[in-house]
């Protein structure tokens, strides 16, 4: 079927990743969103935990006033950092790459960086994608299998990796979770599927990104070294990397509500989660620079190419300054002062070492430290207030990094 004109945009115009499918349209009925786009969805939160986290508490309560005891799961770490950290991450991820792929497209306009014979192939990138994320099959493909997931775990036969961290609940439910409580039913069949299906419906957005990306390199972007961003004018690019982050937090705190269970259960040391913080710090890397691996090749050969044309062409200009200047007597002398040879002479080299300090990866040094710090901030809450267990944890970390023992 074929999207209406509203919904598809202009060529070269902004792009919206979430402004479409039936979740959309329902939550805009219901005045959940937020005005702007960078605005924190403060409605669509607090309506989240009053659906997944407050039923909980209400549930549980009545067993509390007969048995001075709250429910075991309301207990555990995984419930509360779930519902009421992560989920807030991921719906907060939303809106910010919203708006970032908003600004990305909009400023693909006003830069022209797409060659003008490509804006049209650009268009139907931008309507198949509207077509995806307009459509309901994919949305709701994703929570069958969301609900599939729980049905296995239900029969006792879901995959030990999901068993761990995606549903770590289910250990205590049993078979056909004939431990389960009311609490854990409705955790079970609505709190936890609601946040998985956030979770891997971000993920699929993320990979939509990458596709319109990899997309947009084989357009022949254009490249311009000497930029001062240092990504060949390229560096805006980049922009939805903020709301990966953020998203990466609300991934990092998910894992996080698992360990904290383990260690209250096992009294176990945080340092035995050395080696699955570094899989998932270098996993959440790898997926950061996803999008922007396609342009390596051809930022790569732009810059080749411009270190090429300007080791010429200033080449060309200092032989003629030391013709003029160096080759003679002082019979210039008088002319030195503010002239513009050596103020040319000066800016030509300022250029080439822009150009030679070009980097191929668009997604920048800077970029990528204040992802791993926002990625490794969540883990804090597996240090307890214990120096030598903190210790330990940094030690082994290191120490698979570099390869020990």
């Amino acid at each position: 079927m074929r999207p209406t004109p509203e919904l598809v945009p202009p060529a070269g115009s902004e792009f919206s990743f979430t402004e479409g499918g039936p979740l959309f349209r329902l939550e805009g009925r219901l005045g959940l969103l937020p005005r702007h786009h960078d605005e924190l969805p403060l409605r669509l939160i607090v309506i989240a935990w009053l659906v997944t986290w407050l039923p909980l508490v209400l549930l549980a309560f009545p067993g509390y006033v007969r048995t001075s005891h709250w429910d075991p799961l309301l207990l555990r770490s995984e419930p509360h950092l779930r519902l009421l950290g992560a989920l807030s991450l991921f719906l907060w991820a939303e809106c910010l790459l919203e708006q970032r792929v908003r600004d990305v497209t909009r400023h693909l306009k006003h830069t022209y960086a797409i060659p003008r014979e490509n804006l049209s192939i650009w268009q139907r990138s931008l309507e198949r994608h509207a077509e995806i994320r307009d459509a309901w099959f994919p949305e709701a493909a994703l929570l069958g299998s969301v609900y599939f997931l729980s049905f296995l775990g239900y029969l006792g036969d879901l995959p030990p990796w999901a068993l761990r961290w995606l549903m770590p609940t289910l250990h205590s439910a049993g078979r056909h979770w004939e431990l389960a409580t009311q609490v854990t039913w409705w955790y079970l069949l609505v709190s936890q599927p609601f946040t998985i299906f956030l979770f891997i419906r971000w993920i699929t957005r993320w990979l939509l990104f990458t596709q319109l990306m990899r997309r947009l390199a084989q357009l022949s972007p254009r490249v311009q070294p000497s930029h001062a961003d240092a990504a060949g004018g390229l560096a805006f690019l980049a922009m939805p990397l903020l709301a990966l982050r953020v998203f990466s937090a609300g991934a990092a705190l998910t894992l996080t509500s698992v360990w904290q269970d383990e260690l209250a259960s096992s009294q176990a040391k945080p340092a035995i989660f050395a080696n699955d913080i570094l899989v998932f710090v270098v996993a959440s890397l790898l997926f950061c620079l996803l999008p922007y691996l396609p342009f390596i090749l051809p930022m790569l050969r732009a810059k080749e190419r411009a270190l090429l044309g300007y080791s010429a062409l200033m080449n060309s200009y200092v032989t003629a300054f030391d013709k003029r200047w160096l080759d003679t007597t002082n019979e210039h002398a008088d002319d030195l002062l503010g002239n513009d040879d050596f103020s040319g002479l000066a800016d030509l080299g300022t250029s080439f070492r822009v150009a030679a300090e070009m980097h191929i990866l668009i997604a920048g040094a800077s970029e990528l430290k204040a992802y791993g710090i926002t990625t490794l901030v969540p883990f804090l809450f597996l240090i307890p207030v214990n120096a030598d267990s903190t210790g330990e944890l940094v030690r082994r970390v290191f120490m698979q990094v570099i390869g020990g023992a």
